[in-house]
């Protein structure tokens, strides 16, 4: 091969091994899913490699606004890797705009149950299922959970609690709130007042405030993200469902 093209193709095999090296990882996916007939939510989900079907413990992962993003595959990733089967869900993602707030709530809780119940059919033993949810996904979370008995674990970060549902005298989950002190989005005096409703409906809870934190600061990228709170809210988050779900029975 004459010396030039003998340049030529090393430039352009040195320029395609640079690109490849220089592409960002991308996020890994999980298996799409409809959680009900005729879904409107964006879901996946990830499998453990760890343990065995049938004895996985579940988490249903309820995205903020931002969507079915990479920030809730790399969460449910790591919940997978601790060996519990994981659904991520946006139940908002196709609902049309003009759609009553009453029906949205309705078709969203819906959804929510659907992915709980897709998770409580892969146990030998239903009713080992955690919701997490993450911004308005933490409010939906705590809704979903007050209107399915089969949820034992609820994990609400920086999310407005909604404890009001005229049809629950009583709740079967325990519940972990993580907010950012300096979160406006969540007032000390509402967060109280809706922690006392649900102790009225015998839910345990656990709070924590991290004092120099700001609303979603556990996104890894944006401005308001610290690396240390988010790192124990995760560590705090696996440690209270391990413990909830290893003690969980059907009632």
């Amino acid at each position: 091969m004459p010396f030039a093209l003998k340049l030529c193709a090393f430039a352009a095999l040195a320029c395609l091994t640079t690109g490849a090296l220089g592409q960002t990882p991308s996020v890994p996916r999980g298996e799409h899913i409809n959680v009900v007939f005729k879904a409107v939510s964006d879901a996946e989900v990830f499998r453990p490699a760890i343990g065995k079907p049938g004895t996985w413990p579940g988490i249903v992962l309820v995205s903020d606004d931002t969507g079915l993003d990479d920030f809730l595959r790399l969460r449910a990733v790591d919940f997978a890797s601790k060996g519990f089967l994981v659904v991520a869900i946006d139940p908002r993602r196709t609902i049309p705009a003009s759609v009553s707030e009453e029906l949205r709530k309705k078709r969203v809780i819906e959804e929510l149950g659907g992915a709980v119940s897709y998770l409580n059919s892969w146990m030998m033993t239903p009713g080992r299922v955690a919701i997490v949810g993450y911004g308005t996904g933490g409010t939906l979370a705590l809704d979903s959970a007050l209107a399915d008995d089969s949820v034992r674990a609820v994990v609400v970060n920086y999310a407005t609690l909604d404890a009001d549902n005229p049809g629950v005298t009583e709740a079967h989950f325990a519940l972990l709130a993580n907010f950012g002190a300096l979160d406006p989005s969540t007032p000390e005096k509402e967060r109280a007042e809706a922690i006392a409703k649900l102790h009225a409906l015998h839910v345990t809870t656990a709070v924590k405030s991290y004092p120099d934190a700001l609303h979603a600061y556990d996104r890894e990228g944006d401005v308001t993200y610290n690396a240390q709170d988010a790192a124990d809210e995760q560590k705090r988050t696996i440690a209270f469902i391990t413990r909830r779900l290893q003690s969980a029975h059907p009632n």
